[in-house]
């Protein structure tokens, strides 16, 4: 009980002590909480809120599913890239969507490079060789390339503002209320008030 109540104490001071912040921040953050990943890596909070974002205003959870991290890979196992965020129609089957998730500062370095990541994937759908594609959080769940060749739309997200620098969407934070967010879904998971990645579950 001691250990409870240190941990809801730590989490406590830890909003009491924050910056206010906007009533989407909040709101995602009650969205996000739950998350079983774990957010060491940085663009993980991105492809998250993105997917979040994504459900909510053009892909409902009734006709779509959305998947963060599937890699793709040649014969041999050698991994070619990885796709940050693929909308599947649930009726069909087919991605419609396809889009590169960036958090970085420069937002002209982020668009370049998202570009260059889906070209390498268009690329590699038109050479016509055989790839394996899989969950990268669980390799045993595999996908149909099949499904990638119906013309599905391909973009890239970023936080707020990076329509100004030619992304086709963006967030509804900020590049800093990102990072927060991430930090305080860190700290929740840490005082074991939030889900959090489970033990073991790396490399299933």
């Amino acid at each position: 009980m001691k250990h409870v109540r240190l941990a809801s104490l730590t989490l406590s001071v830890l909003f009491l002590s924050s910056p206010a912040q906007s009533a989407d921040f909040w709101t995602t953050f009650h969205q996000v909480k739950s998350l079983e990943d774990s957010l060491e890596v940085v663009g993980v909070i991105c492809e998250e809120v993105a997917k979040i974002e994504l459900e909510v205003e053009e892909f409902p959870r009734s006709r779509y599913d959305i998947v963060t991290g599937i890699a793709y890979a040649d014969q041999n196992g050698r991994v070619i890239g990885e796709l940050d965020v693929v909308v599947f129609n649930r009726q069909t089957g087919d991605a419609e969507l396809v889009t590169e998730v960036k958090c970085w500062k420069n937002l002209s370095g982020a668009r370049s490079k998202a570009t260059s990541q889906l070209k390498r994937f268009r690329d590699t759908l038109a050479s016509g060789r055989p790839i394996r594609m899989y969950d990268v959080k669980k390799p045993s769940v595999r996908f149909d390339v099949r499904a990638f060749r119906q013309n599905p739309e391909f973009g890239a997200m970023a936080q707020l503002g990076a329509r100004e620098k030619g992304f086709e969407r963006e967030l509804d934070l900020t590049l800093d209320e990102l990072m927060v967010l991430r930090s305080r879904v860190m700290a929740c998971q840490e005082a074991g008030q939030c889900q959090g990645p489970q033990s073991g579950s790396l490399g299933d």
